[in-house]
């Protein structure tokens, strides 16, 4: 729904007032590039506000003007912020600390834009200390990018327990995480295989699977018709499928 001028003012005026409302949806609104200008002011006039979910997605927002938002007034925990613009520069100066809730799922990554931000997008993911739950479900997410989001994520010593849905995402052709000692959460990631169309290698090595991972494993690849290639232990279990690589 596409809302004018006078309604987004008054949608403004309730934020500057209100100390009840704690979420915020303006999909696909129409907004101006103004907006998160305007909106920063509003909850810049209200320190009692309690807004903890935030969604701006399919609205043109600019990434220099949405980056004025977020640095000033850094969301509470859990909150969601979701545009097409890539946030990452604006989200490590300003709720860095805090955010645990980061949705971005089915947006668009510029690809040029993403070479550019690399060093920004894995410091982000190495500073985050709050984050649960990050998605990039069906976002074509280029593979320097994924790969500088892993090696955040694995140089972050304050994530312990973190969701990451990347489904869909059609840069992932190779995953390694040998050595991570994912024990039983390995079989998270064991069952989701079968499911998988885009992998073609796996390393699931060093994760001290046991028996029990190995049997999920074999089921998995029942199912899976299009993993080639996997790494030291787990081809004994990929050999029996006979179509695989032992390598």
């Amino acid at each position: 729904m596409r809302l004018g001028s006078e309604v987004v003012d008054q949608v403004l005026h309730t934020v500057s007032k209100s100390n009840s409302l704690e979420e915020l949806t303006l999909e696909n609104a129409g907004l101006k590039s103004d907006f998160p200008q305007k909106m920063a002011s509003a909850l810049s006039e209200n320190p009692a506000s309690v807004i903890h979910s935030l969604n701006l997605a399919h609205n043109t927002l600019d990434n220099q003007v949405v980056a004025l938002f977020l640095p000033q007034n850094p969301l509470d925990p859990e909150s969601r912020f979701t545009t097409r613009s890539l946030l990452f520069g604006a989200l490590l100066r300003g709720c860095c600390a805090d955010l645990s809730y980061l949705n971005l799922s089915k947006n668009s990554f510029s690809h040029r834009k993403a070479r550019d931000s690399l060093p920004t997008f894995r410091q982000f993911f190495s500073s985050a200390f709050s984050l649960t739950h990050v998605s990039l479900a069906s976002v074509r997410v280029p593979p320097d990018s994924l790969r500088a989001l892993f090696l955040g994520l694995s140089n972050n010593p304050h994530i312990s327990d973190l969701h990451l849905d990347i489904s869909g995402c059609e840069a992932l052709q190779s995953l390694s995480l040998a050595d991570s000692r994912l024990r039983q959460r390995g079989t998270v990631l064991v069952n989701a295989l079968g499911s998988n169309a885009c992998l073609r290698k796996v390393d699931l090595s060093g994760n001290l699977l046991e028996d029990s991972g190995a049997k999920m494993l074999s089921k998995a690849l029942q199912i899976n018709t299009t993993l080639r290639w996997a790494f030291k232990q787990t081809r004994k279990v990929l050999c029996k499928q006979r179509r695989l690589c032992p390598c």
